[in-house]
């Protein structure tokens, strides 16, 4: 549970991947609240996300998944912000994060590459991360509950790092 919840955050992009996919094609975005604490990231676990503190991920705003014809979707998020606490200090910090995000389908061995633009949370092995730009990463969902991180966000832009900014 704890790493399909990370990935999901992976990119904001994925908690509003964690919303239903079956909003209606022709309507407009709809209402998105989200309330999760996501673990510390376990140094012993390779691929585990996150910071080295539980991060209390709080998302309002609205999305909107659209599945494409081929299998893959794009997830808008217009208005939408995230608030970020540093459960064990009460840090916190509130960011804008009304990027997109365009998932292809998974190729023949399971994985999804995506793409995120504009403004986004990201989660990664190397943390968490508030990144305005164009970011790439790959997933690897051959096995759907146990999804692991098959490349590593990379990208143009800015990447702010949420951990290091609540510690």
């Amino acid at each position: 549970m704890r790493r399909s919840i990370m990935i999901a955050l992976l990119a904001l992009l994925a908690l509003v991947v964690a919303a239903p996919t079956a909003l209606a094609q022709g309507g407009p975005p709809e209402d998105f609240n989200l309330d999760v604490v996501v673990p510390a990231k376990d140094p012993t676990a390779e691929g585990s996300l996150g910071c080295d503190f539980a991060l209390r991920v709080v998302i309002t705003g609205k999305s909107k998944t659209i599945e494409l014809p081929n299998g893959g979707f794009i997830v808008t998020a217009p208005g939408q912000n995230v608030t970020v606490t540093n459960v064990d200090t009460g840090e916190e910090a509130t960011f804008n994060i009304t990027g997109s995000t365009f998932a292809s389908a998974p190729d023949k061995d399971g994985i999804v590459s995506n793409v995120i633009t504009g403004r986004n949370l990201a989660f990664d092995p190397a943390g968490v991360f508030l990144n305005i730009g164009r970011f790439t990463f790959a997933l690897d969902q051959s096995d759907p509950e146990d999804p692991t991180v098959f490349e590593q966000q990379e990208g143009k832009g800015q990447a702010i790092d949420v951990c290091e900014l609540l510690s």
